[in-house]
This record gives structure tokens, sequence and C-alpha cells, in this order.
């Protein structure tokens, strides 16, 4: 793998910007994988998806998920999983779309964070739908990319709702809406 990060430090960035942005600019092959505690190995479990307080199973078996966009992970990281409803999809320009409880907003400003910084060697792109009996509207998808092996985190960075601030302003066809 070729030398991470840029010699320069990018003044005003956060590192997870920074590392976006080279992920991007240098063909560098990290995926983010967000989490509320740091790890130094991750391993494959069950995914659900959420609606009204009712867990959905994916059919497939326990993977990892990460994605090239760390925009998503670092959403995934701070969203205040146990009390309030979050999600995200694809818009029709290009972006993602991310739905938080308007009730919640004090606690997701105030969410923090780990983003697991990852080599995409044994990832495979996922395109799948909603899992079976998902009974919300039809779901445009953001591809995301899973393992089904147990990863080694090449680091942790610690986020907080103001690293996925900066990332939404550089991400401009993103934005944050209220959950519906």
């Amino acid at each position: 793998m070729k030398e991470l990060l840029r010699p320069e430090i990018i003044k005003g960035k956060s590192i997870i910007t920074t590392l976006n942005e080279d992920n991007k600019d240098y063909g560098y092959n990290l995926l983010f994988h967000g989490r509320k505690t740091p790890s130094s190995e991750l391993v494959p479990a069950k995914t659900y998806w959420k609606y009204r307080e009712q867990l959905y199973p994916d059919s497939g078996e326990p993977v990892i998920c990460a994605s090239n966009n760390a925009l998503i992970a670092v959403f995934m990281a701070i969203a205040p999983r146990d009390i309030a409803p979050f999600g995200y999809k694809g818009n029709e320009e290009g972006g993602i779309n991310f739905y938080r409880d308007t009730s919640m907003e004090n606690e997701f400003r105030l969410g923090s964070g780990f983003v697991a910084t990852l080599d995409s060697e044994g990832f495979e792109v996922f395109n799948g739908s909603a899992p079976h009996g998902w009974p919300g509207k039809h779901v445009k998808r953001v591809p995301e990319m899973r393992s089904t092996s147990t990863a080694l985190p090449l680091f942790n960075v610690e986020v907080t709702y103001h690293d996925f601030e900066e990332l939404l302003a550089v991400q401009n066809r993103s934005v944050l809406l209220p959950y519906k």
C-alpha cells in the first residue's frame, strides 16, 4: 500500500476530511467504518435495518460494512443509535440524504465516535436491496463495501459532529434532513 497521508498538513481541515480527499486524489484504496468505540479488530456481524423500533435482518451472512466515503462512516459513528431513528439513502443529485430525529438534535450534535480506516483488500461491493419484510418506502440504497472476514484497522480516528459538518460542506450534493 502507498504511504498514507500527504506529508504536508492541511491547515483548517480535520484528519478524516483529509483522508477522504486523499482517497480520491491519490487513488488510495481506503475504506471507512463508523462505530461508537475504537477497535483493533473488526469482526463480521449480522446486519439489520431499523424501522420504527423494529429490526429487519439482512438475509446474508455476517459481514463488516464499510464505505469509500468517510461521510457515511462519520454519520454512523456519531448517530445516537440507541435512542433515535436515523438513516441515509442516495438522492437524485448523486449525493446522500442523511436523516436524523429532530427531537434528538442536541444528542446528535454532541455525538462522537470513531472511524476505523481499512485497506479495501477482501471487501466487495454490495448493492443489495432492503431486507425481506421491509415496510418502509423503496430506498435507493447507497452501494457499500462488505467483507465476511475479520479486518484490522490501519488506525481509528475519533470524530465529532464538527467532522460531519465539514465533510457535508465539501460534498455539496449531500444533505442532512429531518427523519420522517
